[in-house]
């Protein structure tokens, strides 16, 4: 990649439905509605169950069940996560003590990590603070939903070295991302 290139980072709320004018490339997540975009799939998003490790052990958090009671973190435009979550395992929805509602996914695994309750995070976006421990699975469920993850650009930038040169670094660097 080119070390002479410029690069913003805007995050804006899930489901952006178009590729912003002064952008080179986006990424976006959906269902590949963007006809008028050039987009790369790169990963399907799925949602775990996750807390920080001292929560986990404190609450001995070991079954569905024991899920009732808890402060449960979810993201504000998926309010209803943690009952489609349930649905999809088969098990009684959580009924929560407290709902903690956040706008972004990095601050629901943030509120998770310094034990605010249990989260749904979105995975594989969340591998890292798996990783470093600073969250844990609270159980081996991994629900998927109908989005992907997508880069796109308008088709008439492919053609610029600079537009290439990102799009197949972020491509080689997202292979194995799932």
């Amino acid at each position: 990649m080119s070390a002479e290139l410029d690069i913003r980072v805007s995050t804006r709320p899930s489901r952006v439905k178009t590729h912003p004018a002064k952008a080179d490339i986006s990424i976006l997540l959906g269902n590949d509605e963007w006809p008028e975009l050039k987009t790369y799939r790169l990963f399907q998003r799925c949602f775990v169950a996750a807390c920080s490790p001292s929560f986990k052990k404190a609450e001995k958090i070991d079954s569905h069940k024991s899920l009732n009671g808890q402060t449960l973190i979810v993201h504000e435009n998926k309010a209803d996560a943690w009952d489609l979550w349930a649905k999809q395992l088969g098990v009684p929805a959580p009924v929560p003590n407290k709902l903690m509602r956040f706008d972004s996914m990095s601050e629901i695994a943030r509120a998770a990590e310094q034990g605010l309750g249990v989260a749904l995070v979105s995975w594989p976006l969340s591998a890292d603070w798996f990783r470093n421990g600073a969250l844990t699975r609270v159980f081996d469920d991994e629900i998927e939903t109908d989005d992907y993850f997508y880069l796109a650009h308008r088709p008439e930038d492919e053609a610029r070295v600079e537009v290439k040169n990102l799009t197949d670094w972020m491509l080689d660097e997202l292979k194995d991302v799932a």
